[in-house]
């Protein structure tokens, strides 16, 4: 048991001064090693989650101004002409902030149309078409059709309506 308990003391005392060498020598060498390895990590995160956050804002960016996302109409901005489930709308925002108007389904854009803010005016738009052409509503959309005998018609929808006066441009 002795002979044991001097083997490891002398086991533990050169593993010790092996381990003071390696520090002496060769330590500092590692540790710029390390920290040069440990700012490429950190670099490279950094990298990624800028990448990341770019390309998730990019996404939120593109994704407004549809039927399905609704549409950001700007304070003071433009009038915004919006034609999503058959009926169109110009919104002119007249407030001091940008407003949403909700579009995904027809029920949120027929809610806006009766319950806009005040400071914001909704207006028809006006349809201009060229002679014999009329405008049908067709799954949504607005297509540009016929005037047939005082009636605008489609094959597809089979849905009659009177033809529009053409506007002067």
């Amino acid at each position: 048991k002795l002979l044991q308990v001097k083997n490891k003391s002398i086991w533990g005392e050169t593993i010790a001064s092996y381990q003071k060498i390696f520090e002496e020598d060769i330590f500092g060498i590692k540790m710029k090693i390390v920290n040069k390895i440990k700012s490429k990590k950190i670099l490279m995160w950094t990298l990624i989650i800028v990448a990341i956050l770019i390309i998730f804002s990019a996404g939120i960016i593109i994704a407004i101004n549809t039927r399905d996302t609704g549409f950001r109409v700007i304070a003071g901005g433009p009038v915004m002409k919006i034609d999503v489930w058959g009926v169109c709308r110009n919104v002119d925002n007249n407030l001091a902030h940008d407003i949403f108007v909700p579009t995904k389904t027809s029920i949120e854009w027929s809610e806006f149309r009766i319950h806009y803010p005040a400071g914001v005016v909704l207006t028809d738009c006006v349809e201009c078409v060229d002679a014999g052409d009329c405008i049908v509503i067709y799954d949504g959309c607005r297509q540009k059709m016929k005037c047939l005998n005082g009636f605008c018609c489609s094959l597809t929808t089979e849905q009659f309506i009177g033809c529009p006066p053409i506007c002067a441009i």
